[in-house]
C-alpha cells in the first residue's frame, strides 16, 4: 500500500503516469470523487471512499494519491509506505499562482475565502493558505516518515529513485511531465529580486523544509547506490 501526497505544482500529474502503471485499477486519486471537486478546500481533510468505505472496499485500494494533509492520509492507513515530491518553494508557488489564474476554480482555492480572480501576486503570497505551504501539507508529519522524496528539479532520477524503492521495475520507460506552464515551456520562472525577498521573509520554514528534503532524497539516493 503507498500513499503519494501530492502537493500541487510539484509534478504530481506526472508522477501520476508511474502509479497509472504500477496500480491501475488500485490507485485512488482524488478527482475520483467529482462531488468534491471545490479547490483543495483547503488541503481536504478526508475522502468518502477513503474514510468511510467498507473495509472490503478498502481492500481494493493499493494506492491513495491525494491533495490532503499528510498526517490525515497516515491515520486513515498506518501502515502504508508514503511518498512525497518537493520542488523549489518560490518556484513551486510562482507554478501555483499562474496555474489558479489559467483555471476557473481559482476563486475556490481557498475553500471559504472568496478571492477574486484578478488578485496580485503579492496579495497571493501574503494569504495565509499560501504562506510555508510544505508545512501545511505535511501537519507536522517529519520527513523522515516518508519512504520516498522526490525533487522536481530532478524530476528523471527522481522517478528512477522511486522504482528502485518502491516502483518495481526499475527500468521503466521514461516518465512523460503533465500539466506544466505552455507559457514557460519547462523553463524557470525569474522573480524580481524584492518579490524573492518578499517570498524569503514569508516562508523560511517552507525554506528549510525544503533543504531538508533535498538532502533525504540525496541520502536515499546514496543508500540505494544512485549517485
Amino acid at each position: 500500500m503507498l500513499i503519494s501526497v501530492h502537493v500541487p505544482k510539484t509534478a504530481g500529474l506526472s508522477f501520476l503516469e508511474v502509479l497509472k502503471g504500477q496500480f491501475g485499477s488500485g490507485l485512488v486519486i482524488d478527482t475520483d470523487f467529482p462531488e468534491l471537486t471545490i479547490h483543495y478546500a483547503h488541503l481536504r481533510p478526508v475522502y468518502p471512499r477513503i474514510s468511510l468505505a467498507l473495509p472490503d472496499e478498502r481492500e481494493g485500494i493499493r494506492c491513495v494519491h491525494a491533495h490532503a494533509k499528510a498526517t490525515t492520509l497516515r491515520r486513515l492507513f498506518p501502515t502504508a509506505q508514503m511518498a512525497i515530491w518537493f520542488r523549489e518553494p518560490l518556484q513551486r508557488c510562482l507554478s501555483h499562482y499562474h496555474h489558479l489564474r489559467r483555471v476557473s476554480a481559482w476563486v475556490r482555492f481557498t475553500g471559504l475565502r472568496l478571492v477574486p480572480r484578478q488578485v496580485g501576486l503579492r496579495v497571493f503570497m501574503r494569504l495565509p493558505e499560501v504562506r510555508n505551504y510544505y508545512g501545511r501539507v505535511l501537519d507536522g508529519l517529519p520527513l523522515e516518515a516518508f519512504d520516498f522524496v522526490g525533487i522536481t528539479e530532478r524530476f528523471d532520477e527522481s522517478v528512477a529513485l522511486y522504482r528502485r524503492l518502491l516502483g518495481g521495475d526499475a527500468d521503466g520507460p521514461p516518465a512523460a511531465r503533465r500539466n506544466t506552464n505552455p507559457a514557460q515551456a519547462g523553463k524557470a520562472y525569474e522573480p524580481s529580486d524584492d518579490l524573492r525577498q518578499l517570498f524569503t521573509e514569508l516562508n523560511q520554514a517552507d525554506l528549510a523544509l525544503y533543504q531538508a528534503a533535498v538532502q533525504r532524497f540525496e541520502v536515499l539516493r546514496g543508500q540505494h547506490e544512485l549517485v
